[in-house]
């Protein structure tokens, strides 16, 4: 019966995940996220939005389970959703939006909090400041090292509400998601210039490669289990 049970719960978060991808996929068909001059730029597909979503959310979801429990469960699978959100706006208009990166600072430091809380892990909270706060400043400091020319604001405020989910689980997962989201960018960018789709001057969207490389993070954990349960 507990198999049961727990395919049926694996079942229902898939279907809810997969629901909750395709509600972000209409939005973005509206366009809304677009400011009047960009709304001549190309019209992009986001059909890969619900997929990821179905693939990725239960994972992070389980992962946090693992770790924490039910509440980092729902802080990870609901800041996961909005994660994919972003990412899918920065490929669109390669734009990661202020009234998305300053909130979400703020809802990932209270929301851990709160786990923190009902865990009694208040040292990995201690943690997760620290680790928002690093990885802002590192990529300010790469921001302004790069003169405008590599990273984007939007990318730096991005950094904390990434370094704060992260470091509540450890530091090796920081350093890990950090450097896999440069790796994982130099090899797009690397491919883009084999296909002759970008040249040497071309700018990339660093966002999706930064929020794709903290949920495969996230989601590790997860997916090991699935695999050592399968």
């Amino acid at each position: 019966m507990s198999d049961a049970i727990a395919l049926a719960s694996a079942a229902a978060l898939v279907t809810a995940s997969g629901v909750v991808g395709w509600l972000i996929r209409r939005w973005l068909g509206t366009h809304a996220h677009r400011y009047d001059d960009e709304a001549d730029l190309p019209r992009r597909t986001h059909s890969w939005v619900p997929v990821a979503s179905a693939l990725v959310l239960p994972l992070v979801a389980a992962s946090g389970w693992l770790s924490h429990g039910w509440s980092l469960a729902v802080v990870q699978w609901a800041l996961g959703a909005v994660l994919l959100t972003m990412a899918a706006i920065d490929i669109d208009v390669r734009r990661l939006p202020d009234r998305f990166t300053k909130p979400l600072v703020a809802i990932s430091v209270v929301a851990t909090g709160g786990v923190a809380l009902v865990a009694g892990a208040g040292g990995d909270w201690v943690r997760a400041l620290l680790g928002g706060l690093a990885l802002g400043v590192v990529y300010l400091v790469l921001a302004l090292l790069g003169g405008g020319s590599g990273l984007g604001l939007g990318d730096v405020k991005l950094a904390p509400s990434l370094g704060v989910l992260l470091a509540f689980h450890g530091w090796s997962e920081v350093v890990v998601a950090t450097v896999l989201a440069f790796v994982s960018a130099g090899l797009f960018g690397l491919v883009l210039l084999v296909l002759r789709r970008a040249g040497r001057r071309s700018t990339l969207a660093f966002g999706p490669h930064m929020i794709g490389s903290a949920l495969f993070v996230l989601g590790a954990p997860g997916l090991g289990w699935l695999a050592s349960a399968g």
